[in-house]
């Protein structure tokens, strides 16, 4: 179901969504709530320590929740971006009663917030899990907030990112709480020059060509599917498409420009993935084949093949669900606001009463430095997502 406003607001509020003051306090709600989250999720430590573990994860996907929530809040709510979710009917009644590995294509800067975003409405997103470079967990805020939950971060070292893998999940086969492995198969986001080079490792590979995605790396998604067969139920083969092909950032976000997403879901029972090296690499490539085939539909008539009804369309079935945004992520915004804003504008009144101008200049000056913070966290996706090489042949395994 669609939801949210028209794709641009309206002079005085959209004047509000662009206004740098507005951003800078934007960002020290995003930060000042993050630390004190981080906070609350280090005292938790204690309850692991004292070998309760399944209560220290209860706790920590409510607390990861009430920070994580803020990037649903600035999407639908902030920007008004519009996400259509399409999936079998059938399928999307089971979605957030198992857990699933969600494979995500990577074209925008943003994917994995439209992740987070579905999460949200399917009541998931506080026991997301991802694969991510060991220095976002060293990041402030969110990487510290991950680390907390028991993200899987490697080096892009085999011998060391295997061990680590493959412990972390034996962890997860001990969750009692379902979740979503979030994987990107590409390792890294399309650019023109990484397609180049992906595109003649799949010639000399013999493998389909690809339009618009960069060739799967097979390795994590074998480790994955191979490692948690006993503790999840399927594969979550997920694309992205921004309607009239458009590249949004995590800035426009920011400055309230609002997106129309598609986000088809088809849903694959883990028993049908091959279980072999080799069947389960052929497999993830002809998904995403099948994959690209539907995002260069999407290209060409702005949404995925849902309405044809003809026999060789795999998408028959498919529909539009029902799944609004949710309120929990607007009302916790709402009191972060209130929280944090109140005593900030009460001490800069009170230092302007009493004309100690040269106190609100500093607290100015660390409003901006939070501000720039809080961009470069909001970047990080994007930086993260493209900076890594598609450069040496065996990487792509």
């Amino acid at each position: 179901m669609k939801v949210g406003p028209n794709n641009e607001s309206p002079g005085f509020i959209a004047s509000i969504k662009s206004n740098s003051l507005v951003h800078v306090l934007l960002a020290f709600v995003f930060v000042v709530s993050g630390l004190i989250v981080n906070i609350l999720q280090a005292m938790t430590m204690i309850v692991w320590w004292i070998g309760n573990k399944d209560l220290y994860r209860t706790l920590n996907i409510r607390l990861a929740y009430l920070h994580w929530a803020l990037i649903p809040f600035l999407s639908e709510w902030w920007a008004g971006v519009k996400v259509t979710l399409y999936m079998k009917p059938d399928d999307f009644r089971k979605v957030n009663k198992e857990s699933g590995i969600v494979v995500l294509n990577h074209k925008y800067d943003m994917d994995w917030v439209v992740g987070w975003v579905v999460g949200d409405r399917v009541k998931i997103l506080g026991n997301a899990k991802c694969m991510a470079k060991k220095a976002l967990s060293y990041v402030p805020l969110l990487g510290w907030s991950w680390r907390f939950c028991e993200y899987i971060f490697v080096k892009r070292n085999l011998e060391n990112d295997t061990k680590t893998i493959l412990t972390a999940m034996e962890t997860l086969k001990e969750f009692k709480h379902y979740y979503w492995m979030l994987i990107f198969c590409e390792g890294t986001r399309y650019t023109e020059k990484k397609y180049k080079l992906s595109m003649e490792i799949a010639e000399k590979k013999g493998l389909k060509p690809l339009k618009h995605h960069l060739l799967p790396r097979t390795r994590g998604f074998r480790m994955m599917t191979q490692g948690l067969r006993s503790s999840a139920s399927c594969v979550y083969d997920s694309t992205i498409y921004v309607k009239d092909n458009k590249t949004p950032t995590l800035i426009d976000l920011l400055h309230g420009k609002s997106f129309d997403i598609d986000f088809l879901v088809i849903r694959v029972p883990l028993e049908e993935v091959p279980d072999d090296d080799e069947g389960c690499a052929a497999y993830l490539h002809e998904m995403y084949y099948k994959k690209d085939c539907d995002f260069d539909h999407c290209t060409k008539f702005n949404g995925f093949p849902i309405t044809d009804g003809g026999e060789g369309n795999r998408l028959q079935g498919f529909t539009a669900c029902d799944c609004p945004r949710r309120a929990e992520c607007l009302w916790i915004a709402i009191s972060w606001m209130v929280l944090v804003l109140s005593p900030l504008f009460y001490y800069i009144w009170t230092l302007l009463i009493n004309g100690a101008l040269f106190q609100v200049a500093a607290i100015g000056v660390v409003l901006l430095i939070v501000s720039f913070i809080f961009k470069k966290i909001m970047a990080q996706g994007a930086v993260s997502s493209s900076s890594s090489s598609y450069g040496a042949e065996k990487k792509v395994n």
